[in-house]
């Protein structure tokens, strides 16, 4: 396992980040309008290697508007500056990447992410391929070098509560 050091948080007035001593948790309950949940760090940085995740994500009702579960960006809430994550939107699975203009977004195989889920990324110079429960579903070109970690949960006018759960991840 590995320490995180200091943790930022982002949320509204409906939105929690805590520690449940098991999970981090991020979660957003809409009521009128978009709700945002996200839990990063702030000083640790990130670099090349394989990193490792168990994670749940789901939405009580409906669909989200977009869960990532596990990743690293550069500068956070500003994807199109870096971003190395895994996303559920609308109800399809996506393996995502982004720096300087260029994106990538590949949907991968349909799982159930509200049973516990092992989300992987092997970042080395050039590239990133992700993994989930095992199984490699795609390859990125990417010149990110570095990043922070983070969690987030983002929902618009849903009836419903959008969760993302992440234990401790770790370097392989």
């Amino acid at each position: 396992m590995m320490s995180l050091g200091y943790l930022g948080t982002r949320s509204d007035l409906w939105s929690l980040c805590y520690y449940d001593g098991e999970y981090h948790v991020v979660r957003s309950k809409p009521k009128s309008n978009q709700s945002i949940a996200s839990l990063y760090t702030i000083e640790k940085r990130f670099r090349y290697g394989r990193y490792k995740a168990t994670v749940k994500a789901y939405c009580t009702t409906g669909v989200p508007e977009r869960i990532f579960p596990f990743g690293f960006e550069n500068h956070h809430g500003f994807p199109e500056e870096g971003i190395i994550t895994f996303l559920l939107r609308h109800g399809g699975h996506y393996a995502m990447s982004s720096f300087e203009g260029k994106t990538y977004e590949t949907k991968i195989p349909e799982q159930d992410w509200s049973e516990e889920t092992v989300l992987e990324v092997d970042w080395i110079e050039g590239e990133v391929t992700f993994y989930v429960n095992g199984e490699e579903t795609v390859t990125h070109r990417t010149d990110m070098q570095e990043g922070s970690w983070f969690i987030e949960t983002i929902g618009y006018d849903l009836p419903c509560e959008i969760y993302a759960y992440q234990k401790e991840f770790e370097v392989i």
